[in-house]
């Protein structure tokens, strides 16, 4: 486990300095240029930056390494909040789920409302995921296209849910529980009609 005051920092690129500019005493400018020896560690090379994290230029060279990702792993998973994950995404994560434990562990344990963003035609769906494997179960079946929903099926089997510019985001969280389908059944209404996914989007029902 970190260290709470750790700061960990993924390695963006390499770069030297191919030229340098002092205008005046106090101005520097610098022309970087990235160096390809270290692209495969790029994103996988995770520093502790330390406590100045806003600070992107230090003099401190001895950053000590905390993780050498997977070269699959796109990374921890996020805040439920913060999640915007397009099915191409999904499919690459649910092909290296070893690769991205994270993923897996934070949204198996949950379900809730979660909403597909068809972003290429502007139109919205509203879907509830349950059961035992929650939202990484349940979306397991969009990675794979096979949804045994018949609003999403003829979508994906037109053509027109594209992966790269189809989304899932979460709307609700939901615990396990006796009367989680209850409270689902209830949200995933309020959201239908929040959303207006019954007369411009996917929803049927």
């Amino acid at each position: 486990m970190l260290d709470p005051s750790t700061v960990p920092i993924a390695l963006r690129g390499m770069y030297e300095v191919a030229r340098r500019d002092e205008p005046d005493a106090v101005r520097y400018y610098y022309d970087l240029v990235r160096d390809p020896r270290f692209a495969a560690l790029e994103m996988r090379v995770v520093v502790d930056w330390g406590p100045g994290a806003l600070s992107w230029h230090q003099w401190a060279l001895d950053k000590p390494v905390i993780e050498l990702r997977d070269p699959n792993s796109l990374g921890p998973c996020p805040d439920y909040r913060d999640i915007d994950l397009s099915l191409a995404k999904l499919a690459f994560l649910t092909r290296h789920e070893e690769a991205n434990p994270s993923w897996r562990d934070r949204l198996s344990p949950v379900g809730g409302i979660y909403l597909l963003t068809d972003r290429a035609r502007d139109r919205l769906y509203v879907g509830q995921a349950g059961g035992e494997t929650g939202f990484w179960g349940r979306w397991r079946a969009y990675a794979e296209q096979r949804t045994g929903n018949v609003s999403i099926e003829p979508a994906f089997d037109a053509g027109e849910l594209r992966p790269e510019s189809t989304t899932l985001s979460i709307l609700d969280v939901v615990p396990r529980g006796a009367s989680a389908k209850i409270a689902l059944d209830r949200l995933e209404v309020r959201w239908k009609e929040r959303l207006c996914t019954r007369t411009a989007g996917y929803n049927r029902n």
